[in-house]
């Protein structure tokens, strides 16, 4: 099943007969993603028919934010959606009658946490981007959760609420921080959004078309597209779901085949 993430409106309307469902984020509780209004999301839900649709508020919380968060839990509750993503834990603390999916894209790298979740009533989770195939093999053998996975699109590898980039305008010569930039690191260029808040991107754009078969052997249900800074998407969405291989501008696999290995540099003291 084919979750998207749309860039705008636009793109929910026009390209609905090529996925199963979406992912939206609302507006000031999110973060990654472009957001979407409360009202935008109620017209969504009463006008797309036969989707599956999650609502995304995976924003770091503030005190600030309680109060509103409160406001659109309840929201949320009278309205007929599949689920909430999540990354702070006001969000279950508050609770929903909805499913609440664990999302954040770094954070579930192994099937302990699945399970730590599972115990505590959520179903679904998003599986890092960070992983490779192997294991993400391994969860799906050793979880009773549903799993998510990104199959298409720039990965965030950074993120902060705050404006950082502010303060290095002038080292990353940006004159618009609204706009999106590039870093270039070791002939690398990197996506940076600088509007509410500080998003670096990957450098490639995610294309696991390949893999979808033996995502499929495993416990795999829901592949998730991301059209962020993508123009042909409705191409790319029509092949996922045709199931015909395709490659890609600047397409890479992430971590898929490669794992990733922190090393600490060795401190030596000249002293000594």
């Amino acid at each position: 099943m084919y979750l998207f993430i749309p860039k705008n409106i636009k793109e929910v309307y026009e390209l609905q007969e090529y996925y199963d469902g979406l992912i939206l984020s609302l507006e000031n509780l999110s973060i990654n993603y472009p957001e979407f209004t409360l009202e935008e999301i109620k017209q969504i839900i009463k006008e797309i028919k036969n989707k599956k649709i999650f609502i995304n508020l995976n924003k770091n919380m503030h005190n600030k934010d309680i109060p509103y968060l409160k406001e659109i839990m309840k929201e949320l509750d009278n309205l007929e959606i599949e689920g909430i993503l999540y990354y702070d834990l006001s969000v279950p603390n508050i609770g929903s009658k909805h499913n609440l999916v664990w999302s954040v894209c770094h954070m579930t790298t192994n099937y302990k946490t699945c399970e730590f979740w599972y115990k505590r009533g959520i179903k679904y989770t998003f599986l890092s981007n960070e992983i490779t195939l192997e294991e993400i093999k391994e969860i799906s053998e050793n979880t009773k959760m549903e799993l998510m996975v990104q199959v298409f699109g720039y990965t965030p590898i950074f993120a902060s609420i705050r404006d950082i980039v502010k303060n290095y305008r002038k080292t990353f010569n940006l004159k618009d921080a609204s706009k999106v930039n590039y870093i270039k690191h070791e002939e690398e260029l990197y996506p940076i959004v600088n509007e509410k808040e500080t998003v670096v991107y990957n450098s490639k754009i995610l294309n696991a078309i390949d893999e979808i078969e033996e995502y499929k052997k495993m416990n795999i249900k829901y592949f998730i597209i991301n059209s962020f800074l993508i123009d042909d998407i409705k191409e790319v969405l029509k092949n996922f779901k045709t199931n015909t291989k395709f490659n890609y501008q600047n397409q890479g696999k992430g971590f898929l085949y490669e794992e990733t290995i922190y090393k600490v540099k060795k401190w030596e003291n000249p002293n000594y």
